[in-house]
């Protein structure tokens, strides 16, 4: 199957649209291509441009400098594959995490789109169309409950591409969609998962984060609030100058 003549989702760079082709992806009755979708948000800014980090409702944190994480996380930003797909910061609402990035990216900008596209506005259509997610996908997370486990403090230091190779294989076995949610361990997954399967084996594979925190697969341990910002389509256009389209 050639990918690069199927229709895989078409990114119109509008809030609402966008969560929609993403969201096929993953629903009974899709029959095109399968993507990747990897979101890049403050913790991959901040070990990517090598600056200490705490987060504020996850169980990682990072001391800053260089790290074979820094490495990896920008690799993953560098990748022009067909139906590899990236989430980032908004420009109006986070414009130095997206500075942080964007000098890295290769990834057309069709094939971009915001790093909080499953949340904040978007967030109660995501937990609408939950059930029929978790019935018909794997979930990859820190949770002892998900389908594939991740280690909860991959971080730092670095759980080690061993590990990663491993649930990289487990993954390739894998015959459904999949959603990850295992913080910046999951850009390095679903990168090492699209370069590695052959493209007629591969699987949509979504890295769908906090989203999935309300429900038991996912890492439930905080449930936070989605309600706080109103994208529009016009945060879009800082993005279309600042991204080379390769």
């Amino acid at each position: 199957m050639n990918v690069n003549t199927i229709d895989l989702p078409r990114l119109r760079h509008n809030w609402n649209e966008d969560f929609d082709a993403m969201m096929a992806g993953v629903l009974p009755g899709y029959d095109d291509a399968p993507y990747a979708f990897a979101r890049y948000g403050d913790g991959e800014a901040a070990i990517i441009s090598e600056r200490k980090y705490r987060t504020k409702a996850d169980d990682w944190t990072y001391p800053g400098g260089y790290s074979e994480m820094s490495q990896h996380l920008c690799n993953t930003l560098t990748a022009n594959t067909p139906g590899y797909y990236i989430g980032l910061p908004s420009p109006t609402y986070e414009p130095k995490y997206l500075e942080e990035l964007v000098r890295y990216v290769r990834v057309p900008h069709n094939r971009i789109t915001w790093a909080k596209i499953f949340i904040d506005t978007n967030y109660k259509r995501f937990k609408a169309k939950m059930p029929s997610f978790i019935e018909r996908c794997v979930v990859v997370s820190p949770s002892p409950m998900a389908d594939i486990f991740v280690p909860p403090n991959g971080v730092n230091p670095y759980c080690g591409d061993a590990i990663i190779d491993n649930i990289v294989t487990q993954l390739k076995r894998i015959t459904v969609p999949v959603l990850v949610a295992a913080g910046p361990l999951s850009n390095i997954i679903i990168y090492r998962y699209w370069s590695k399967q052959p493209a007629d084996s591969r699987q949509t594979i979504l890295d769908v984060g906090s989203a999935i925190d309300e429900h038991p697969k996912g890492r439930g341990r905080r449930i936070r609030t989605y309600s706080r910002l109103q994208h529009k389509r016009r945060d879009w256009a800082p993005f279309i100058g600042g991204v080379p389209d390769v």
